[in-house]
């Protein structure tokens, strides 16, 4: 029997005593994998609509009685939709580049929508030399807390 592959690895001198060390999948423990014109998150969604229109991007079971039914998905298409009309109340509230918006949710379409088209009126640069993109943190009000007013 072949031995099973490991789904994450520990890079070499990330971690020591105070901190965890940074896993990442095998196949991109020595840097983060590239797209060819994709340097943003709103130029990654805006492809994937583009190359898988028609395709299922987010799904939800539907819960009837108290009972998980089957998957509805919607298309990257229906998505990119949502996201623009989203994107278009972002901006007609008034914010602009480098305004900060926290979005806190479940992890759901609805989520994703409302984080898409937050990047669409402000794109973020992938910074592939760390975590991934780098959203500014939610405003924090005197007491410290996320949201907080």
């Amino acid at each position: 029997m072949a031995p099973k592959e490991q789904c994450f690895v520990a890079l070499p001198g990330t971690g020591d005593a105070k901190h965890s060390p940074i896993y990442r999948r095998p196949t991109s423990k020595d840097a983060f994998p590239t797209l060819e014109g994709v340097t943003t998150l709103y130029e990654l969604f805006s492809q994937s609509v583009e190359k898988f229109g028609d395709l299922p991007a987010l799904g939800r079971r539907v819960v009837k009685d108290g009972v998980a039914g089957d998957f509805k998905f919607i298309t990257y298409k229906e998505a990119s939709e949502l996201v623009a009309q989203i994107a278009g109340g972002i901006a007609k509230l008034g914010l602009k580049r480098q305004d900060r918006v926290g979005v806190y949710g479940a992890n759901c379409e609805e989520w994703m929508i409302a984080m898409q088209a937050r990047v669409w009126r402000a794109p973020l640069d992938i910074d592939a030399s760390a975590a991934g993109a780098r959203p500014a943190p939610a405003p924090r009000a005197a007491g410290g807390r996320p949201g907080a007013r």
